[in-house]
């Protein structure tokens, strides 16, 4: 009787091993995938550098006075540009949370713009003074987009997002990793 214990207690042992292993493996399996997924693996959809077009700013101040485009009385007479000090306006507004984090933690990007569902923004850090894309976009749903990023470079973050199709970019948020 000992002896046909033992051999159950080693099937029954084998089988437990056999059943955690397959679940650690599952496990690591869609930590993959989902990193694979965060790194923009396999996206397609994601714009490459050869879609990218020049961006020419609007609203620009002139120095020589064009056509008018609208109906003028004679007696008014055009008014000079004039620079105030407000800074920009943004389309696209970005919030950021939190604003302190450890390596590799979340940070939650979110924010709002009036452009069609489905709009790809690009999440984008300055690095060495030049924004540079970061593996990260997200899309617009009802006016508005959140998505999250993680990093390991500690210190101060700058972080915005960019509509890729009409050159726009959201305020910057700045985020410190720790």
């Amino acid at each position: 009787m000992d002896e046909t214990n033992w051999q159950k207690q080693l099937l029954i042992g084998v089988v437990m091993l056999l059943v955690v292993g397959g679940l650690i493996g599952v496990v690591v399996a869609v930590a993959g995938l989902k990193a694979a997924n965060l790194a923009g693996i396999g996206d397609t959809k994601q714009p490459t550098r050869s879609n990218e077009r020049l961006h020419i700013p609007r609203n620009v101040a002139s120095s020589t006075p064009g056509p008018s485009t609208g109906t003028a009385t004679s007696s008014s007479t055009p008014t000079p540009a004039t620079h105030t000090s407000k800074p920009p306006q943004h389309l696209i507004t970005l919030t950021v949370s939190p604003s302190s984090v450890g390596s590799f933690e979340h940070i939650n990007l979110s924010g709002s713009y009036r452009a069609p569902d489905g709009t790809r923004l690009q999440v984008q850090r300055k690095e060495n003074g030049v924004w540079t894309d970061f593996p990260v976009t997200t899309s617009v749903n009802a006016g508005t987009f959140g998505t999250y990023v993680q990093t390991s470079h500690t210190g101060l973050n700058l972080f915005r997002v960019s509509d890729g199709a009409s050159g726009r970019t959201s305020n910057v948020v700045r985020v410190t990793v720790r």
